[in-house]
């Protein structure tokens, strides 16, 4: 398991503990009944501290580092707590070693409080963890990657979409971070974890292109998943010029911009399509060049990151995917954003906007 290399702004401890105490809305959980807790690789000592004298008195097991256990057991009898009962201690230095501890942690709790490590895939360690948690636990507050609370999603009470972790510490970087409030009993609350990501707003727009799209035709003929060279031979029968590149990373980087990005070497440039192994790019097919460039249009009217690409409705649509799925969403998902037009005519985002029943100043409405 990594050092503790947190980086504390004025003020951070108390901010993080809050993160545990606190529920969606800033109101302080209830842990009246609570008896025995559980407290799973906080990963900073300070905040730590804190948290156990929210629970004095009660039955206290702590699964950290020695180095953090040892400065609660220095802290304990500098402040002269006893009333911080810590009945049991597990000292893991490695992340594997976390797991493997509470695989056979022959114990339960009514509530366990974890920051667990998230290991280098994406959360799978945390998602390991949080699994083998979840059954020993009547209540189960977690810090971790969202998408590591996937298998638990039916006993899910409540999420606070954190983002970054940066907001809380200096030189610590991991996006799409929430506390989920985890319950022994299904609750049926949520049932895709990225509407927790997403703001009103977005809400609003994901809504409205769905009931639009209900009643409207795909604009497209199909669309094709990563452009490998077995793609190319299952489609030597189309023509490329009708097919529009979106790259994986597309809803990160906004709209690519510039003469080395995939997309705009063949949507812009029309250079042929780079078919290869380990490909990063899907392709929408449509079925008329015209609709296919007033499409193009729309798509590029202004390219990157600037203040006015802000303001276009398809950087509203990246920012939502970016924010939701982490950037690097599938072809699947864009179609979700993406309504279903008569590309046979051009169209600007205010004539779209009205087209889905919402303002015309939808974009510069504030949340």
């Amino acid at each position: 398991m990594k050092e503790n290399n947190l980086q504390k702004r004025p003020g951070s401890a108390e901010e993080y503990a809050n993160l545990f105490l606190l529920d969606e809305n800033g109101k302080k959980r209830d842990f009246s009944k609570t008896n025995s807790v559980c407290f799973v690789t906080i990963g900073h000592a300070e905040t730590l501290w804190i948290l156990l004298q929210e629970f004095a008195g009660k039955d206290i097991t702590i699964i950290d580092r020695k180095s953090e256990i040892d400065f609660i057991e220095a802290l304990k009898k500098i402040h002269n707590r006893d009333d911080i009962k810590i009945v049991q201690k597990f000292e893991v230095e490695t992340e594997e070693a976390v797991l493997n501890t509470i695989l056979n942690l022959n114990m339960s709790f009514d509530l366990i409080i974890a920051n667990p490590p998230y290991g280098s895939q994406g959360g799978n360690l945390a998602r390991k963890i949080i699994n083998n948690l979840q059954p020993i636990s009547q209540e189960f507050i977690v810090l971790a990657p969202i998408r590591s609370s996937v298998d638990v999603i039916d006993y899910i009470e409540d999420i606070h979409y954190i983002g970054n972790l940066n907001k809380y510490f200096e030189g610590v970087s991991c996006p799409s971070i929430s506390v989920n409030k985890i319950v022994s009993k299904k609750v049926y609350k949520y049932t895709d974890l990225a509407d927790a990501r997403k703001s009103e707003k977005q809400l609003q727009f994901e809504k409205a292109v769905g009931l639009y799209n209900k009643s409207h035709i795909p604009f497209y003929v199909t669309t094709h998943g990563y452009c490998t060279l077995k793609r190319k031979e299952s489609l030597k029968g189309v023509n490329e010029d009708l097919l529009f590149v979106v790259t994986n990373w597309c809803a990160s980087d906004k709209v690519h911009k510039g003469n080395n990005a995939e997309d705009t070497n063949h949507n812009l440039l029309g250079q042929p399509i780079n078919w290869r192994d380990g490909s990063t790019i899907y392709t929408i097919q449509f079925d008329d060049p015209v609709k296919l460039q007033n499409f193009k249009n729309w798509w590029y009217k202004v390219p990157g990151r600037g203040v006015d690409a802000q303001r276009t409705l398809i950087y509203f649509i990246f920012d939502l995917l970016c924010e939701a799925y982490n950037g690097g969403p599938s072809i699947k998902k864009y179609m979700w954003f993406l309504p279903n037009l008569d590309w046979s005519r051009s169209w600007t985002d205010a004539e779209i906007l009205k087209e889905l029943g919402l303002p015309e100043n939808f974009l510069e409405e504030k949340e």
